[in-house]
């Protein structure tokens, strides 16, 4: 049955509810950093926390920009599970560069003075992993293991990152 333009059109002013049918996997962005010739670092979680203010309830470009971050990474792991995504689209695609990058300025951050970083995706079953699901991966994971979504080469770590947040800009006035 066909639905004319504008039925289509107010359906977007009223939100489905199927997002809340079951409960899936959690995808969970990991980063590590090379700090000499032959020590990596321990992999660390990214999970965004948002600060609660009152001034949140007007305005919050942080919290955007957090949930903006972790957007991008459950994306990629829903073109990860995709049986018809091609590896090469994927990793030419807008979406994994961005995590790159995400990850990059994400280890730049922690570890300023590594000479190469590593990320890797998760996808982390939230009721067999008990309270604390980032606590459990942050150990090495064999590649056969089911968690394990996606672990990228070893990446250079640039000497002055940019990080990825907005700065205000002051003009001379």
């Amino acid at each position: 049955m066909a639905q004319s333009p504008w039925l289509r059109l107010l359906r977007g002013f009223f939100p489905s509810w199927h997002f809340f049918d079951q409960l899936g996997h959690k995808p969970i962005l990991q980063m590590r950093a090379k700090l000499d010739e032959a020590n990596w670092s321990a992999w660390r979680s990214f999970h965004p926390q948002a600060k609660r203010s009152w001034r949140g309830l007007f305005f919050q470009p942080d919290v955007c920009a957090q949930l903006y971050q972790q957007n991008l990474v459950d994306q990629l792991a829903v073109e990860l599970t995709d049986p018809t995504t091609h590896e090469a689209r994927l990793l030419e695609g807008s979406v994994y560069v961005s995590v790159q990058a995400l990850a990059q300025s994400l280890a730049q951050q922690q570890w300023p003075l590594a000479s190469a970083m590593q990320f890797r995706l998760l996808l982390i079953d939230p009721l067999t992993q008990g309270d604390h699901p980032l606590q459990t991966c942050a150990f090495e994971l064999d590649d056969d293991d089911e968690r394990l979504v996606l672990r990228s080469g070893s990446l250079a770590c640039p000497e002055a990152a940019v990080p990825l947040r907005a700065q205000p800009t002051k003009t001379g006035r």
